[in-house]
């Protein structure tokens, strides 16, 4: 499905998500929601409906994310789940409590860390189902 990309802090995240789209072939958001509605994949209403409250920039990180699985040829869950993680990553802001660049990230929020994590493991592993089913 053809969405309008917008998300939440867009200016300070665009560049480091091309910069992952673009080691993998793809040219943009845009782009990668194309690869993931050709092979049949809707990530963002996956998230959406797996996570409810989510952010439209979760969203979106699960199409990048997927779409680079895709793009690669993931041969299983394992290489899905770590292509849609390098996706997710892309959508962090360095130095902000999820993003892994700030060491203190392990200790900040604990709870709300284990609840994200929680819901976004169940996303990831639908979506690693799915392109897994795919490949």
């Amino acid at each position: 499905m053809i969405r309008e990309v917008k998300f939440e802090s867009q200016d300070r995240r665009i560049k480091q998500i091309l910069a992952c789209l673009n080691k993998h072939g793809i040219a943009s958001i845009e782009e990668a929601n194309q690869i993931c509605d050709a092979a049949g994949l809707d990530p963002y209403m996956t998230c959406e409906e797996t996570q409810m409250i989510c952010f439209e920039n979760a969203k979106w990180a699960y199409v990048v994310g997927t779409a680079i699985a895709l793009k690669e040829k993931a041969k299983n869950a394992v290489e899905a789940a770590n292509y849609i993680g390098e996706g997710l990553q892309s959508f962090c802001i360095p130095g902000s409590c999820m993003s892994s660049s700030n060491p203190a990230s392990a200790f900040l929020l604990p709870g709300y860390r284990a609840q994200t994590v929680g819901r976004s493991f169940g996303c990831t592993i639908h979506l690693c189902a799915a392109v897994g089913a795919v490949a």
